[in-house]
């Protein structure tokens, strides 16, 4: 009722998120919004996001003077698809929203300044490149760069027993912003002498006198 003379003013505060060296966060949100009646001047059929970006837990807490002096990043303002009004069922509204990840860890904040809404989940994601074994060389697990930046090029090694090929060639592949590795064939470590590639690992073959010796044992 308060919406029939002001805006209101609540804030929903997370704890504290590890954002695991991502460089960017989608956020999947769902939550109910009721349609607002034409007597309630100042309600609203939206909320906004924001993040407050550190690289620990806060000692304390969030306080509401870290909200006051607009510590928090807005990240985006979110429009109900679907309302319902008193008598009907409520319709779940879905919505996708993303930030750059500029440090370790975050608080996210919702801002309600007039809705009548239930936040149901808030789901955090990030894309990043696997670890893969190509062609003997082993590239690790790596954060997709952010939407705004085409790739990230990636330092690989050589698997055990196998050294770049040709010896000066720089291991390098490039990591894109979907997560999938855009190989390059010319990317090659060789197994050194003694070992063969079989699948992308160097495997050691199987010398003459083992086998002798293994064979003079089974017929003891």
């Amino acid at each position: 009722s308060e919406t029939a003379t002001n805006s209101t003013n609540s804030w929903l505060i997370s704890d504290y998120v590890d954002l695991q060296n991502a460089n960017e966060v989608h956020m999947g949100l769902t939550f109910m919004a009721m349609q607002c009646p034409a007597e309630l001047t100042y309600c609203k059929q939206s909320f906004k996001v924001y993040a407050l970006h550190t690289h620990g837990p806060v000692p304390g807490g969030i306080t509401t003077m870290d909200i006051e002096t607009g510590n928090f990043t807005f990240i985006e303002t979110i429009n109900a698809t679907y309302l319902w009004t008193p008598g009907q069922t409520p319709q779940i509204n879905q919505a996708n929203t993303s930030f750059a990840a500029n440090s370790t860890g975050a608080y996210l904040a919702f801002q309600d300044t007039g809705a009548c809404l239930a936040l149901t989940s808030v789901v955090l994601s990030y894309t990043y490149c696997p670890k893969i074994v190509h062609n003997g060389v082993v590239f690790r697990v790596v954060a997709a760069p952010s939407s705004d930046r085409q790739n990230i090029t990636v330092k690989g090694i050589c698997s055990q027993e196998a050294s770049p090929y040709p010896s000066n060639s720089t291991l390098a592949m490039a990591c894109p912003h979907s997560g999938q590795w855009a190989t390059d064939d010319k990317v090659t470590c060789k197994c050194t002498a003694g070992y063969e590639l079989v699948g992308d690992t160097c495997t050691g073959e199987i010398k003459l006198s083992d086998f002798y010796l293994a064979l003079a044992f089974w017929f003891a």
